[in-house]
C-alpha cells in the first residue's frame, strides 16, 4: 500500500507550483515542525495529514484549518485522531506569531504553540515554542562555489508536544517541489528523537501534496489547500 501511495503522489511532481503549507500538525510548517511563514490577513489553509506507523496498527489522521488574522498573527484548530482503541479524538488549537521580521543580517524570530491546551502531550502542557529562521542561500552558494537554490534552516526550541530542541531545513529544488529535513530531540509523536524527511509538491497554485518518512520507519502522507489573502 505504502509503495503505490508513493507512486501515485510522485506522478503530480510534475504540475503546479510549490509554496508554503500546513505541516503535519495543521501550523504552516515543515514536517513535524513549524517555520517562520505565516497565512497573509484573510488568507486561509485547510489540510489532512496522517502517519502509517510501521511497528503498530495505528494511523493517526489530522484535519486542521488555519487562518491569517493579522501580518504577524495565524491561529488554527485541528482535529486529531489517534486511531487507538479506546482512545479519544482530541481538538488541538495553533497560533504563531511573528516578533521580529528578517532581515539582511538578523534571522526572523518567532513565537507559537502546537496543542495550547497538552491535549497530546502525557503531562497536558502546551507545545509552546520560540523559532528563529534565516535564509541560508547566500552560505550554501558560498560553501558549494556554485548558485543555489532557495535554502532556509529553522533552529526551535519548545515545551510540551516538542520536548526540547528542534532544527529543520527546506531546500526549494524547483519552482513545484521541495525538500525537507528536520531532526527533534524529542518529540510526543516520536520515540523519544526523530530525524524526518519528506518532499512537498504543488498539484496547483492552491493545492499541494505532502510526502515524509518519520523516524526512520514510519510513513507520513498528506494534502492541503491554501488561499492567498486579501
Amino acid at each position: 500500500m505504502q509503495k503505490i501511495l508513493i507512486g501515485v503522489l510522485l506522478l503530480f511532481v510534475a504540475v503546479g507550483s510549490a509554496f508554503s503549507a500546513p505541516s503535519f500538525f495543521s501550523t504552516t510548517g515543515n514536517i513535524l515542525t513549524p517555520d517562520d511563514t505565516l497565512l497573509t490577513p484573510g488568507g486561509f489553509s485547510i489540510n489532512y495529514h496522517a502517519i502509517d506507523y510501521e511497528d503498530t496498527d495505528a494511523t493517526p489522521t489530522i484535519i486542521g484549518a488555519n487562518v491569517g488574522v493579522t501580518p504577524f498573527l495565524e491561529l488554527g484548530i485541528a482535529r486529531y485522531d489517534p486511531d487507538v482503541a479506546h482512545a479519544d479524538e482530541e481538538t488541538i488549537i495553533n497560533g504563531k506569531y511573528l516578533i521580529a521580521p528578517e532581515t539582511a543580517t538578523r534571522p526572523s524570530i518567532l513565537a507559537g504553540v502546537v496543542d495550547f491546551t497538552g491535549e497530546l502531550d502525557e503531562d497536558n502542557d502546551p507545545g509552546l515554542y520560540l523559532l528563529v529562521s534565516k535564509n541560508l542561500t547566500r552560505l550554501a552558494s558560498e560553501m558549494s562555489g556554485a548558485p543555489s537554490r532557495p535554502l532556509r534552516g529553522h533552529l526551535g526550541f519548545g515545551t510540551g508536544i516538542f520536548d526540547g530542541l528542534f532544527a529543520s531545513l527546506d531546500w526549494t529544488l524547483n519552482d513545484r517541489f521541495s525538500l525537507m529535513v528536520e531532526y527533534l530531540s524529542g518529540h510526543e509523536m516520536c520515540d523519544g528523537s526523530a530525524f524526518n524527511v519528506g518532499v512537498r509538491f504543488a498539484l496547483s497554485n492552491e493545492l499541494r501534496g505532502d510526502l515524509a518518512l518519520i523516524d526512520g520507519d514510519n510513513l507520513g502522507f498528506g494534502i492541503s489547500f491554501t488561499r492567498i489573502g486579501l
